[in-house]
């Protein structure tokens, strides 16, 4: 089955060799594994060879979402997800965009300048130039080796979406002087961002998993930045104090993100989906318990899924009221409203991913 899958994958898409080239292997592999199967495959791909090309083809030129959704390698359960979430304008729009070739982002340091790291980079054969979308950032035509890039090792640069590089700046705006805690930090590149700015002291980081906890105190280690990063689950986590920012950057589908993790859209489905929902409202109704009166709760997922945006808010709003929406983001692009909660940004450039975040308001002990 394997052998066929690949076949007839390449076959439909593959146009800088012969396709006879990858049937002919495929067929004499599985034929030293049994020649029963190898024949079976042999006659399978020599139905598809002759129509593959046209038959893709005829699918990309297709208006119809799952048409479109299976020429650009989208599950068809995610492409009527998306079009019962954002209507068939909105679903075309994110099947299409599943499929635009990532390139990387580098935000910088504080006091690093974007001018000066650009000619550093392109001297080094990076093309490189800085954001006309956010101030600190570079951005390329490129996915870089990162760990060969100038400056990364000496913490100067780190790479981050212009999405994710958007919530980390949201984050700041409210964060004051802190107390903030990130209750999901993962590998941590907003929570250093965060780190890096605010004053020492000020960011509390938890994160339960060992693996990415390692992660994220070599990230710190890198970029030479000092902070309290906790292994743990911050569901269990029994607060001395309250806080001014909650940031509940939750575990998700990353629906997002399929442009950049192609792979990641076949490791989830729809019950999984609900599975990570039913995560995201515990996390979000523990950080709204854990936000200071007139402090804020930003919660953020890299998914475009409702389930696991808009539903999960209404959910807590309705169970808490001691907590408001503020919508922050009315007017400023490139940030979509959400129905009726939040803002979502869609990954219609290399260098953004899909994003949603909501801000929510403690306006009562």
């Amino acid at each position: 089955m394997r052998a066929l899958v690949v076949g007839a994958a390449g076959l439909c898409t593959l146009r800088t060799f012969a396709p006879a080239a990858l049937g002919n292997a495929l067929v004499e592999y599985v034929r030293r594994l049994s020649p029963r199967e190898g024949a079976l495959v042999n006659a399978v791909l020599r139905r598809i060879e002759p129509r593959g090309i046209s038959l893709m083809e005829r699918l990309g030129a297709s208006g119809a979402l799952l048409d479109q959704a299976l020429f650009r390698g989208v599950p068809d359960w995610a492409a009527r997800r998306f079009e019962e979430d954002f209507g068939p304008s909105g679903a075309r729009q994110l099947v299409k965009m599943a499929s635009i070739r990532p390139y990387t982002s580098f935000c910088l340091s504080p006091g690093e300048s974007p001018q000066g790291w650009a000619e550093r980079l392109g001297e080094a054969g990076l093309r490189a130039w800085p954001s006309p979308a956010l101030s600190g950032v570079l951005r390329t035509a490129a996915t870089p080796h990162i760990p060969s890039v100038p400056g990364f090792l000496q913490g100067a640069l780190s790479p981050q979406t212009e999405s994710s590089m958007r919530v980390s700046e949201l984050a700041l705006s409210l964060a004051g002087n802190g107390p903030v805690l990130d209750m999901c930090a993962g590998r941590g590149g907003k929570t250093a961002h965060l780190i890096s700015r605010l004053p020492a002291g000020a960011v509390e980081a938890w994160e339960k998993s060992p693996g990415r906890c390692r992660a994220f105190r070599g990230e710190m280690a890198r970029r030479h930045l000092v902070g309290a990063v906790i292994e743990g689950d911050a569901l269990a986590l029994e607060a001395s104090r309250r806080y001014r920012l909650v940031l509940v950057d939750a575990p998700c589908s990353g629906s997002g993100t399929w442009g950049r993790h192609p792979e990641a859209k076949w490791r989830v489905t729809p019950s999984e989906v609900g599975a990570l929902a039913a995560l995201q409202r515990r996390l979000l109704a523990r950080g709204a318990s854990l936000a200071a009166s007139g402090g804020y709760v930003l919660y953020a997922t890299c998914s475009l899924f409702r389930e696991e945006n808009e539903a999960v808010v209404a959910d807590v709003l309705a169970r808490d009221p001691s907590v408001v929406e503020v919508p922050v983001l009315t007017g400023k692009a490139p940030w979509r409203r959400g129905r009726p909660w939040g803002f979502s940004i869609f990954p219609a450039l290399p260098w953004v991913d899909g994003f949603y975040v909501t801000v929510l308001m403690k306006v009562s002990a």
